[in-house]
């Protein structure tokens, strides 16, 4: 992963960003690391959807597994 980010970060257009899904969080840490590295800033977002599901005659929901949205731009812009 840190060089396809190396590769996208250098290609990166000024005032661009940079938007990456990871479903770990050992993923979330790699990428992390690899923007910080690149002099990106980041935010990150977690996603935590869940789907309803009868039980019964009602209805529950469950949870899925939570998506973290990495967004990185290039420090100072």
């Amino acid at each position: 992963m840190k060089d396809l980010l190396h590769l996208c970060c250098s290609r990166l257009k000024a005032g661009g960003r940079i938007v990456l899904n990871a479903a770990t969080i050992e993923t979330l840490y790699e990428a992390m690391q690899a923007f910080a590295a690149e002099g990106f800033v980041t935010s990150v977002t977690l996603a935590q959807i869940s789907r309803s599901k009868p039980i019964l005659h009602m209805n529950r929901f469950e949870g899925l597994n939570p998506i973290y949205i990495i967004t990185a731009n290039r420090e100072g812009e």
